[in-house]
């Protein structure tokens, strides 16, 4: 049995089927049993009980009504020998008999029954009228049917091609025990699930717990490549299995909450210094209003921006910024150094966490203004990506 197979006796048709064969099988098989047994006593005691009945020979022409009434009589009502019998009682029949000549079987329920009286060969023809007691056949039923049940649902599953594998690569890895709780979710898991499972029990960037109750997870087999990627990611920052995978497939945006100034890149929380935390969300408010579609041109390095330097300070002040940095800004301006600065610790800080390649989506675009040979910078990510609660 294959897992295939193992799915289809899950069934709801599998087990209709199933019951549908038991039954059949109750009613039917008591009968042939019945029969078979008879069959054998017939030919084992037939020829003693006819000679005992008959005073005349067997060419008498009254022989064959004489027989059937004879033995109808006797065999009028057979007992069945049973602590549960299903079949209350059957009686005898006589469809035929004869003597050195073929008996041909007129139907499927009919026993033929052959022997010899010296040079003659005898051969009758019967069948069996039975009573059924259903109440005694409803429990042998239902005892079939919840044996036949638990029987199935305590079948063991040979494992498909995938687990195999499984095992084989992970003999010198995994446990035993672990090696089969894992197989029980193996092949449900689509190809880069199962890749990246390969890759955390070979490198074990994960606790051995930790992967089995993620693959355990319903969400984790709605994960595609990419979102198993921020999965690595969200898990090392939070070991919270529930946390890591809402963090997974959280739409790629970036959110910014001044009242705990912080920002939830994709969902994850992330602290940023106090400082580039505002520099970051200054950037980002210019990109959301869509202000010279967020670039900032860098002030001279000969000459601070006030004006900037202002309008900064403000939105520190007004949000709990640092005072040292609100100070410097009101006395000394906005300088090319202050903004590259910034802008340095916040690549720093998400490359860090993310990774260069998923960083990238959240830092800075730059381009030359040609007339002041100075660089513009704006935030990468789209503004519709961006909220600020």
């Amino acid at each position: 049995m294959n897992a295939k197979l193992v799915k289809i006796t899950q069934h709801p048709a599998f087990i209709i089927s199933l019951l549908s064969l038991i039954l059949a099988l109750t009613t039917v098989l008591p009968r042939v049993s019945l029969q078979l047994s008879f069959e054998q006593f017939a030919k084992n005691n037939l020829s003693t009980i006819i000679n005992q009945s008959l005073e005349s020979g067997f060419n008498d022409t009254n022989i064959f009504p004489f027989l059937t009434e004879q033995l109808e009589t006797k065999y009028q009502r057979i007992e069945t020998e049973s602590l549960l019998p299903i079949i209350k009682s059957c009686s005898m029949h006589i469809l035929d008999w004869k003597v050195n000549k073929e008996l041909p079987i007129s139907s499927i329920s009919a026993i033929k029954v052959t022997w010899k009286e010296g040079s003659l060969q005898h051969q009758l023809l019967f069948e069996l009228d039975c009573h059924y007691d259903l109440l005694n056949w409803f429990i042998y039923f239902i005892l079939c049917s919840t044996l036949s049940l638990l029987a199935f649902s305590f079948w063991p599953t040979p494992y498909s091609h995938r687990q195999q594998q499984w095992q084989l690569q992970t003999s010198n890895t995994l446990s035993r025990s672990q090696q089969v709780e894992f197989n029980k979710f193996i092949d449900y898991l689509s190809a880069p699930q199962y890749q990246w499972l390969e890759t955390h029990i070979t490198s074990k960037q994960w606790q051995i717990s930790d992967v089995l109750n993620c693959i355990k997870h319903k969400s984790f087999r709605l994960l595609d490549s990419e979102q198993l990627v921020w999965l690595d990611i969200a898990y090392s920052q939070s070991a919270n299995l529930d946390d890591t995978v809402v963090i997974a497939k959280h739409d790629a945006n970036l959110i910014f909450d001044l009242t705990e100034k912080v920002i939830l890149v994709h969902g994850m929380k992330i602290k940023l210094p106090i400082t580039p935390f505002f520099y970051y969300y200054w950037y980002a408010s210019k990109r959301l209003h869509n202000q010279h579609q967020g670039w900032l041109l860098n002030p001279a390095s000969t000459k601070p921006d006030r004006q900037l330097g202002e309008e900064l300070a403000r939105l520190m002040s007004e949000y709990g910024g640092s005072t040292r940095a609100i100070n410097d800004l009101l006395e000394n301006g906005l300088t090319p150094k202050k903004l590259d600065q910034n802008r340095n610790r916040i690549k720093d800080e998400l490359i860090n966490l993310l990774g260069e390649t998923h960083a990238e989506t959240y830092l800075f675009s730059s381009k030359r203004d040609l007339k002041t040979s100075r660089f513009s910078y704006r935030l990468a990510i789209d503004s519709q990506k961006i909220t600020i609660t």
